[in-house]
């Protein structure tokens, strides 16, 4: 049994609600594909002032971005905001490959 399937019958057998939580969720398409009742457009991700905020306030000695637009974000961290960043490389396995 999968675990989509269990917590179907888990909801089914109890008659509970079941609530989904994504930035996905501004979208129908998210409640129905997840057979949601309800969903709540709540995303788990930073934007990018409050990335770089959060760096600002760890303030490490070197930053490795992934994901998205981690050229783009190292550039800007490097060259704006003055850290040793850099983009990992998708086939990177290890920091020591870099």
């Amino acid at each position: 049994m999968s675990q989509a399937d269990f917590v179907e019958e888990l909801a089914d057998s109890h008659g509970a609600v079941k609530a989904g939580f994504s930035g996905w969720a501004v979208s129908d398409k998210f409640k129905y594909r997840g057979g949601y009742n309800v969903v709540f457009p709540l995303s788990d991700h930073c934007d990018f002032d409050e990335l770089v905020s959060l760096v600002r306030d760890v303030n490490p000695d070197k930053v490795y971005t992934n994901h998205g637009f981690a050229e783009e974000f190292a550039r800007i961290l490097s060259t704006e905001h003055g850290f040793d960043a850099r983009a990992l490389k998708s086939n990177q396995s290890s920091l020591s490959d870099f």
